[in-house]
This record gives structure tokens, C-alpha cells and sequence, in this order.
């Protein structure tokens, strides 16, 4: 009988220390994933303006087709629109897709009034951009293609609401995107 109690004793020893290892190793996994996040390239903003373009001035002129085969160009013709730019290796931009396609869900704007530019090769991120496609209109573009270097964008996400004379209304980068609008 004395053996089974030391036994027992031991056993729970051995447990409570596999508690405290697995505790210890969890908090730094955790510390770890935290600094790597915070000096992550690609995961903070850029000092300075996200996107060449002012609020308050005309977009550049543009035309281009969306994966659908329908036009986009700088001056929309269904209202305020919403142009959204990722990049293929901007983490941030796929670290923060499920808030954006809950804002586009519920910001008031129709799936023609959103515009989503994926620059970069496409073909990394086809999962995301059929979700991104449910809920807004995509184009594909190259680094420096039509849609970006019309916006003049050189940091990931920018979002920027247009009006139907292609006024840049409204600009926000990383994080920041633009507050409920209506159609």
C-alpha cells in the first residue's frame, strides 16, 4: 500500500511540473510571436502618405476590366465608390481581410460600388481573392499597373472612396478604413 501512495504522489509531482513547463513554453511562444510580429516587414505603415494622390483633387484618368470583365475606370458611374489596394506580400493586407470583408458586408455600398486591386501575382492569393469577390468587384494588376499608379499607391492597404466626377473623397491607409457610407 505504501508504494501505490508514493506512486500516486509522484504521478502527481510529474503532472503539475508538465503543467508549469507547458505554461512557461506557451507564454514564450507567445512573447515571441508577439516581437516578431511588431518588426514584421510589411505589417506597420510607412511614414508619410499612403497614396500620391490628395484628397480633394481628380483621379488620374483610367480604364481597366475587373476578373468579371467589367469596366473600372476613375470616374464611377454607380455613386461613391470604394477602391481597395492589396498587395500579394503586404501580410498585413491578408492579416486583415476578415475586417475588411466585414466592412464591405456592412458599410452600405453595393459589390459594384467596391472596387478591390490585387497587385502582385494573383495567383498567390486565389483563395482570398474569390472571398474578396464576393463581396466587391477585383482587378488584378501588376506591381505599377493602371489602377495603383493612377492613385499613385506605394503602401498596403489603402483604401480610398472616389465620387462619380473621380474626386478622391476620402483616403486611409493601413487599419483605417473609411467610415460607414451610404450609396
Amino acid at each position: 500500500m505504501p508504494f501505490v501512495v508514493a506512486a500516486l504522489v509522484l504521478l502527481g509531482a510529474v503532472t503539475l511540473l508538465n503543467l508549469a513547463l507547458t505554461l512557461a513554453v506557451i507564454r514564450r511562444l507567445k512573447a515571441q510571436s508577439e516581437a516578431s510580429f511588431a518588426s514584421a516587414p510589411n505589417l506597420a505603415p510607412a511614414p508619410g502618405p499612403s497614396a500620391d494622390v490628395q484628397v480633394g483633387t481628380v483621379v488620374p484618368a483610367f480604364s481597366v476590366r475587373d476578373l468579371s470583365d467589367g469596366e473600372v475606370k476613375n470616374t464611377p458611374q454607380n455613386g461613391t465608390t470604394l477602391f481597395a489596394f492589396f498587395s500579394v506580400d503586404c501580410r498585413a493586407c491578408w492579416m486583415n481581410l476578415d475586417r475588411f470583408l466585414a466592412y464591405a458586408r456592412s458599410c452600405g455600398l453595393p459589390p459594384e460600388q467596391m472596387v478591390s486591386v490585387v497587385v502582385g501575382d494573383a495567383s498567390r492569393k486565389q483563395d482570398q481573392i474569390r472571398e474578396i469577390a464576393s463581396v466587391s468587384r477585383v482587378v488584378s494588376e501588376p506591381t505599377g499597373g493602371t489602377v495603383s499608379s493612377a492613385f499613385g499607391v506605394h503602401v498596403y492597404p489603402v483604401y480610398a472612396l472616389v465620387d462619380t466626377e473621380g474626386v478622391l473623397v476620402h483616403l486611409s491607409g493601413f487599419a483605417e478604413l473609411p467610415q460607414t457610407v451610404g450609396v
